[in-house]
């Protein structure tokens, strides 16, 4: 557990893997549903770091876990900038694969869209979807 200064407040993570040097392949950044808070990535974090070692890094979004809540509203590019101060508090960690579940998936497609030499790879659980028939059929 750690927390890093950033633009929004304090960010708190959680990093497990990658202890002895060999970190297990390209280290995995999970992003969580709102409202939840990194513990939502927490028996995947276990099984990956022990399974291979791979660091894996799970991130309270603003607002929410043991993060800080930010003094104004922010937008999904701001929030996802704030995770690169934690992937640079890591020493060493210059590209992830991101993994966003529900909101994470919008702020993982963020960093991925933006900082393509950054992100190697995005896994995006519980995404929304809204068919075109379906919102037509409501309005």
């Amino acid at each position: 557990r750690a927390l890093v200064q950033t633009p929004l407040g304090l960010i708190h993570y959680t990093a497990t893997g990658g202890d002895d040097g060999d970190n297990g392949g390209v280290p995995i950044m999970a992003f969580h549903m709102s409202p939840r808070s990194a513990d939502e990535f927490k028996e995947v974090q276990e099984l990956s770091s022990s399974h291979n070692n791979r660091l894996f890094v799970a991130i309270d979004e603003p607002g929410f876990g043991q993060s800080d809540i930010p003094n104004n509203s922010c937008t999904i590019d701001e929030i996802a900038d704030c995770y690169l101060y934690v992937m640079d508090h890591l020493v060493g960690i210059d590209k992830c694969v991101a993994v966003g579940s529900l909101k994470g998936c919008y702020l993982a497609l963020s960093l991925a869209s933006r900082f393509p030499e950054r992100v190697v790879g995005v896994v995006l659980t519980n995404l929304y979807y809204y068919p075109r028939r379906c919102v037509n059929n409501c309005c």
